[in-house]
């Protein structure tokens, strides 16, 4: 039955989700069990929030380490996992500084690499998962509400 805030229905207790009910059943009947969930997801021994983040980051700047960035869970492993795992270290021992992770990818050999091919390594790697160069990205404008016809007669 769809939700109405005209008539409500009975009260449902919260119910984690299956990927955590055992690490955020310490919460009351009174308690919605949103802090307990915050508290899991954020605390140091737990990988997968700054794994997620550190494979946004990465996307960033082309494709994520896992291709699945919007589900993490969809059972498409990361083609590069130690990458992966030391972008989350480095993330957390940053402060969760999306900028610092920024400026350690842009500084990194592995983004100033060439776009040179390499038909050795297109063999083994055709589709570069092991990043063995730099994919070539068309650089598109975002739309604006500049009229197209200013942009050419600025450029005559």
């Amino acid at each position: 039955m769809p939700g109405s805030h005209w008539t409500l229905g009975q009260i449902v207790p919260p119910v984690p989700s299956r990927h955590c009910r055992r690490n955020t059943a310490g919460h009351s009947e009174k308690q919605s069990g949103r802090l307990q969930l915050a508290e899991w997801l954020t605390k140091p021994g737990h990988p997968l929030t700054s794994r997620v983040m550190a494979n946004r980051i990465w996307r960033d700047f082309g494709r994520g380490i896992v291709p699945s960035v919007d589900n993490f869970d969809a059972g498409r492993a990361a083609h590069q996992p130690s990458l992966l795992d030391w972008l989350a270290l480095r993330f957390t021992e940053h402060g969760w500084s999306i900028k610092q992770m920024h400026r350690l990818i842009m500084l990194s050999n592995t983004y100033q690499m060439s776009t040179a091919y390499d038909a050795r390594a297109a063999e083994i790697d055709p589709e570069n998962t092991l990043l063995w160069r730099t994919n070539r990205r068309r650089w598109k404008p975002k739309r604006s509400a500049t009229p197209l016809w200013r942009f050419r007669a600025i450029s005559i």
